[in-house]
């Protein structure tokens, strides 16, 4: 039966609603972990195998999300914007990346915020390593009204699973 249950667990893919996790504090993540895991659900039988439920733990606790503030010069608003598009475009295929946002100042438009999602603390390096992410940082380079800044985050709601982009 244990082999069975980690076939079982190794060939299910979870889905979002399956991970609906109110607002969970630090505290809380190993007890609704525990309520999942021996619930009878294909996602308990999947936390029933000692590695994906320690993916998991690991998923909920390092999910990170960095905010870049940028500030263009007023002439390079458009090619900016193009350029960042493009970038985010490809981001969003990057395994580690759950969503990227590109928002524009109303007031201001000469001032971006970019939201970036990542599924671990090690996936930013990895897209920073991507071919587009380099063209996006070496087009936008004299754009820069004044140095980009980035301010990284911890999400505390919603859950992991819900900030995925819809398919």
């Amino acid at each position: 039966a244990a082999k069975q249950t980690s076939n079982m667990a190794a060939g299910h893919t979870i889905n979002k609603d399956e991970l609906l996790f109110a607002k969970i504090e630090d505290s809380e993540i190993e007890t609704q972990i525990n309520k999942l895991a021996e619930s009878n659900s294909p996602v308990g039988v999947l936390l029933n195998d000692h590695k994906a439920a320690a993916d998991l733990r690991k998923s909920l606790r390092l999910m990170l999300i960095v905010q870049v503030s940028v500030h263009v010069l007023p002439d390079t608003i458009d090619t900016f914007r193009e350029a960042t598009l493009e970038n985010a475009r490809y981001s969003l295929e990057e395994p580690g990346v759950v969503r990227f946002d590109v928002l524009q100042e109303t007031d201001d438009p000469m001032r971006f915020q970019l939201i970036e999602i990542y599924r671990t603390a090690e996936a930013p390096a990895a897209h920073k390593a991507t071919a587009h992410y380099a063209r996006w940082r070496d087009a936008v380079e004299s754009m820069m009204a004044e140095p980009r800044r980035s301010t990284k985050f911890r999400s505390t709601f919603p859950a992991p699973a819900q900030w995925e982009m819809p398919s």
